[in-house]
């Protein structure tokens, strides 16, 4: 069996302290926000956390309305499915809803190899 490093892929602490600082219900900063979106530059974490407090009715239509149009500015009108390809079930993340979850025991842990990826 293949032991697990434990490794931290998401800072925690920086993500409350964005959240925290995003907490400002300022409409005229979640407009500009959404203006970038619309112009298809991507958003930084702050940006994202600010849109994920948005709570305001209005507001909160005005970003589904604009995740609706940078979408289909992307894709089109189709629908994107991914489906990953996985080398391994090692996992340090502990997602409730993933059977690769880290306090997952019942799961025996692998990981592809050069030889056995050539064998099948």
């Amino acid at each position: 069996m293949i032991t697990q490093q434990r490794s931290t892929c998401l800072d925690e602490e920086e993500i409350e302290r964005t959240l925290a600082a995003s907490c400002q219900k300022d409409p005229r900063r979640v407009f500009d926000i959404l203006a970038k979106a619309r112009e298809l530059k991507g958003l930084d974490p702050a940006e994202v956390a600010v849109l994920m407090g948005v709570g305001d009715p209005e507001l909160v239509g005005e970003v589904f309305r604009t995740a609706r149009q940078v979408k289909e500015q992307i894709y089109g009108s189709r629908l994107v499915l991914f489906a990953p390809l996985y080398i391994s079930n090692l996992c340090s993340n502990d997602c409730v809803y993933c059977a690769f979850r880290d306090r997952n025991r019942a799961l025996t842990r692998r990981a592809l190899t050069q030889k056995r990826s050539r064998a099948t």
